[in-house]
């Protein structure tokens, strides 16, 4: 109708859409716990990396996301600029060392968003487009746990016996719920077996047929 014009695709309804992906990492805790622990993970490669401890070192690592992926680990690096990531988006994270500076290295952000552009090289707050590790480590620190589990409230005796707990039942309900559906359906069979055999045919009454011998 008409009057949707100005609410959807765009409008009030674009809004919401954007405002949606700033959700998951709307305050400082909520953007270690969900980007910290993929800022974790490109850290402890990088760091291998420039240690040499990977022989021969792995040159690339590819994950598969989603647009609800990709704008948190944008916001917690502070370069997410508010829009729905569109189909096919990805952040690009590379690693570059200097011949002039073998002390360290260097990474650079990029966003690819637009089907037959080039991405766009994004620069930290707080950094340059060529960002050292070392400085991009001190950037990131605050939003990398020390251990997830912990901080989620997951690893106590206490915490992981209601973990436990909550499985069972569920796994007791889905049981318990598969059987019920299973004697339902097996009732239902022979049932209607039952019916199709009771039903009263009409009597039906044979005669000889004479035949004429010659």
């Amino acid at each position: 109708p008409p009057w949707t014009k100005g609410y959807l695709p765009d409008g009030k309804f674009k809004e919401l859409r954007d405002l949606s992906f700033t959700v998951d990492t709307l305050t400082e805790e909520l953007k270690r716990l969900k980007g910290g622990p993929w800022l974790k993970e490109v850290v402890d490669h990088t760091d291998n990396l420039a240690t040499l401890n990977d022989e021969p070192p792995v040159k690339m690592f590819m994950y598969s996301a989603h647009d609800t992926t990709v704008a948190p680990i944008l916001h917690t690096l502070g370069v997410f600029n508010g829009l729905a990531p569109p189909y096919a988006s990805l952040i690009l994270l590379e690693t570059f060392r200097r011949q002039s500076d073998t002390t360290d290295l260097y990474l650079r952000v990029s966003y690819h968003n637009e089907t037959g552009k080039p991405p766009y090289v994004l620069t930290l707050p707080g950094c340059q487009e060529m960002c050292p590790l070392s400085q991009f480590k001190e950037i990131t620190a605050r939003y990398i746990p020390d251990d997830i589990l912990k901080e989620c409230g997951l690893d106590d005796e206490e915490s992981g016996g209601t973990m436990r707990r909550v499985t069972l039942i569920a796994a007791l309900s889905s049981s318990v719920m598969a059987a019920t559906v299973l004697v339902a359906t097996l009732s239902t069979i022979c049932c209607k077996r039952k019916h199709d055999t009771d039903i009263d045919f009409p009597e039906t009454r044979y005669q000889r047929v004479g035949t004429n011998e010659t």
